[in-house]
């Protein structure tokens, strides 16, 4: 199983210390293949980085690591949207931190609250990596509402060309 980390800057409330173990925790697992990418714009926080268990793949595309996984882990990230929009597995891995988002209110992912349910979750995906106790229907909220505004039908691009197009430069 192959399974990339995007945890967030670590200034938005992350427990950092639990942070760590989870990555200590990933690089144990004999059966998977774990990597980790700190958020792009960490800045002064990116030593907290330095000498993980994992590889820091910093300098590989978001994209194409959800291409490459088989299972997204995050934090409080917009990867999330590039994830869901792929089919992956994503794993919220909420114990990390006190916040609240929209993509868990959703439902649209798999809500971890442990360490031990994080490697139970990993251990049943690997088995299956389909598997997942969320649904289409909530996936596709979330993407609606978060991509495409609520209309499930629209075509954003368009609508941001033809926004483009239509200002004045003064």
């Amino acid at each position: 199983l192959r399974v990339v980390f995007m945890p967030s800057k670590p200034r938005c409330r992350i427990d950092v210390e639990r942070m760590h173990n989870t990555v200590d925790l990933l690089a144990s697992i004999k059966e998977i293949e774990a990597v980790v990418k700190p958020h792009t714009r960490v800045g002064r926080e990116s030593h907290l980085f330095d000498n993980m268990q994992l590889p820091n793949v910093s300098h590989v595309l978001t994209s194409e690591l959800c291409e490459w996984a088989d299972a997204i882990l995050i934090i409080g990230s917009s990867v999330i949207t590039e994830a869901l929009m792929q089919g992956k597995p994503v794993l919220y891995l909420k114990y990390l931190h006190a916040n609240t988002m929209l993509f868990e209110e959703c439902g649209a992912c798999w809500t971890i609250q442990t360490e031990a349910e994080l490697e139970q979750a990993l251990q049943s995906l690997r088995k299956n990596s389909t598997d997942v106790p969320y649904g289409y229907e909530d996936v596709n909220r979330f993407l609606s509402e978060v991509v495409y505004g609520g209309q499930n039908n629209r075509d954003v691009l368009e609508d941001y060309v033809k926004f483009l197009t239509n200002c004045s430069v003064n």
